[in-house]
């Protein structure tokens, strides 16, 4: 659900042109050849993914290997969290997540 709520955000935010990013080629398989392909679990996954990207803008996908996708998978876990935050703990939670992406990125 974290790339739903990615995608969802991202339009909230006006992003029109976007490349979402993925370790799981099961899920990116999925998406990109519809619902005829899924098992019944899966469609409804294929299904949310599916309803924002009918949007008016351009939505990529790639795979990318699980190392390189470390801070895209901790973003989309910050994503399903964020409408909860107020405006301070979400200041002080992004301070926390940038500090640590930079340790781990050197």
């Amino acid at each position: 659900m974290g790339m739903y709520s990615g995608l969802l955000l991202a339009w909230e935010l006006g992003y029109r042109q976007l490349v979402v990013e993925s370790d799981c080629m099961d899920a990116l398989r999925l998406i990109q050849q519809g619902a005829g392909s899924g098992r019944c679990g899966s469609l409804s996954l294929l299904l949310h993914i599916q309803k924002p990207c009918n949007q008016n803008w351009r939505v990529l996908f790639q795979h990318v290997s699980r190392v390189g996708n470390k801070v895209a998978d901790m973003v989309a876990k910050l994503v399903d969290n964020i409408r909860a935050l107020r405006f301070s703990n979400l200041m002080f939670l992004l301070w926390k997540f940038l500090t640590y992406c930079i340790r781990i990125a050197f």
